[in-house]
């Protein structure tokens, strides 16, 4: 039987991440709490990859699974209204500590919400719930289920991230020259972002 696990007790996070492993024929995900390793709302590439970089790792440290799944969701300097995306960045970490990852769709946020975000430090699902009334989005439809009248939710958003990161494995005679080992991921991400 094989076993992933996922770095989160979010459940719209752990069932995206269920549905796009099944893919991989995995029979059960797990979802595992973990330390903070980011700030509340990350901000920028770095601290939103970092975020599931670390996420992933520990799970994988911890736990190891066949595939070790770490997802942050983060704010993105783009060119927008706002100067910024919400992203979720994913990565996943496999027993043979290689390394792949996956981004999902990005939205731009309210200009009122983005700079609060920016002043305060809240979390985006904070500020989320005081805007939209709806109590635990972050588990449930997510910013995104709330500013799309649920077209579109943060579960779809965690199922994306994850299918990118996956595609390696799915695709294995196409990637099999592309896979990093942790190390070697790490080497190319303290060099170029961190």
């Amino acid at each position: 039987m094989s076993v992933a696990v996922v770095a989160s007790k979010n459940r719209a996070k752990v069932e995206g991440v269920r549905r796009a492993l099944r893919l991989l024929g995995v029979d059960e995900v797990i979802g595992v709490d973990v330390p903070r390793f980011v700030p509340p709302q990350p901000i920028g590439l770095r601290d939103t990859l970092y975020g599931a970089l670390m996420r992933a790792k520990y799970a994988y440290d911890t736990y190891k699974g066949e595939y070790n799944v770490g997802i942050e969701a983060g704010l993105i300097p783009f060119p927008s209204p706002t100067g910024f995306i919400d992203v979720q960045i994913a990565i996943v970490i496999d027993s043979n500590k290689y390394v792949s990852l996956g981004i999902s769709p990005g939205f731009s946020l309210p200009r009122d919400i983005t700079i609060s975000l920016l002043e305060t430090g809240q979390e985006l699902a904070d500020l989320a719930e005081k805007y939209s009334g709806i109590e635990d989005v972050r588990s449930s439809i997510g910013v995104i289920g709330w500013l799309s009248n649920g077209r579109v939710t943060r579960l779809e958003l965690s199922y994306y991230a994850t299918l990118m990161a996956i595609l390696p494995w799915l695709k294995k005679e196409l990637y099999r020259d592309s896979l990093l080992s942790l190390e070697e991921f790490r080497k190319i991400a303290d060099k170029q972002i961190f």
